[in-house]
């Protein structure tokens, strides 16, 4: 199941065709104004709550911990960037999104422009996706997002028979999005025939779920979980801080005064790790990670602090707070740490200095 993802790429570029100048497709003015408000209410907050980046570490974890026999597929860890950005080629609310696998940046599996748009005759917020003709160039817009004010539409291809329409639930307090059944139709090159693939997507201020399939003419299950269980994804706040480890490790001795302190080290909140390294870029063996998680079932919910064994990759110790906390810390007398949110918006990893 772990190469289900990495085939979407290739799966939905098949079917994408660069379309003319001027015909990307168009919404038309809503005839009922009421509707036509309450739609554009509905898209600002669709909008609002999809900005930002997305990560289902704990439900890797979860999968991790059960027992061998469990039936449940085990997920890939993915992270999304889904970054608002200006592209008056194509118009709407637009999003620069890219998406990683183990919140690794190399492992880039998806780079999309992706544009929510209102749709009276759908009753709807309709999500069209948009690749890249020369994904290699635009690997990295998120780091300079201006440069996609100059795109052409003539660098963008899209199956218009492949969006995803949003609607607001009530009851849920969340957007409920799914593909028309059967109308996302893919010729793929790599198997060599045409699959359906269908889209669900749930969205709320802190949740991001999304269950993708594809199934070949017979109804094979080509990719996506057996189960209908979706990628459960939160959204990330992300943390600036520091860290002082004594050279002489976990067997330090009072008269041992010899630390070691790395400064703005940059983790988030759902399960970012990184290795603390000695000042010869030597690894001491140890790192750090903040993490939402969940305890007895999902009774408790706590935001994490860890140092991490490197050699096991179990935690020599950890803090907990609120989940909610916009601060946490540790000390171990031996080594000691402090993070806190960012300032300003925390939904995005800062850039660094130029």
């Amino acid at each position: 199941m772990r190469i289900w993802c990495l085939g979407v790429l290739a799966l939905l570029s098949a079917c994408a065709a660069t379309p003319p100048s001027g015909e990307f497709a168009k919404v038309e003015p809503a005839d009922a104004k009421p509707v036509a408000v309450e739609l554009d209410a509905n898209l600002a907050r669709l909008s609002e709550w999809f900005a930002g980046e997305w990560d289902n570490y704990e439900q890797v974890m979860l999968a991790k911990d059960q027992s061998p026999s469990a039936s449940v597929p085990p997920h890939e860890r993915v992270h999304a960037l889904f970054l608002p950005v200006e592209v008056p080629a194509i118009g709407g609310s637009v999003f620069f999104a890219r998406q990683t696998l183990d919140d690794d940046p190399a492992r880039v599996f998806r780079l999309r422009l992706y544009r929510f748009t209102v749709d009276p005759g759908q009753d709807a917020i309709r999500l069209d996706q948009y690749s890249f003709n020369d994904e290699k160039s635009w690997r990295d817009a998120h780091r300079s997002p201006q440069r996609l004010a100059q795109l052409a539409n003539t660098e963008l291809r899209y199956s218009p028979d492949c969006a995803v329409y949003f609607r607001y639930d009530l009851s849920l307090d969340e957007f409920v999005g799914s593909t028309r059944p059967g109308a996302c139709k893919v010729e793929s090159e790599r198997l060599a025939k045409a699959v359906t693939v269908e889209d669900q997507i749930w969205l709320g201020k802190d949740k991001l779920w999304i269950l993708s399939t594809a199934r070949d003419q017979t109804g094979k299950l080509v990719y996506g979980n057996p189960q209908g269980i979706p990628h459960k994804q939160r959204k990330v706040r992300y943390f600036r801080g520091w860290i002082a480890i004594n050279k002489a490790g976990p067997g330090a001795r009072p008269g041992d005064r010899a630390f070691h302190t790395v400064r703005n080290l940059v983790l988030h909140s759902e399960g970012r790790s990184v290795p603390i390294s000695w000042e010869d870029g030597r690894r001491s063996g140890f790192s750090v990670q903040i993490a939402r998680l969940s305890f007895q079932g999902d009774a408790v919910r706590a935001l994490t602090l860890k140092l991490i064994d490197d050699a096991t990759g179990q935690p020599v110790s950890y803090s907990w707070a609120d989940p909610d906390s916009r601060r946490i810390g540790i000390n171990l007398q031996w080594f000691q740490s402090d993070f806190a949110q960012i300032e300003g918006d925390s939904r995005f990893e800062p850039l660094p200095p130029p």
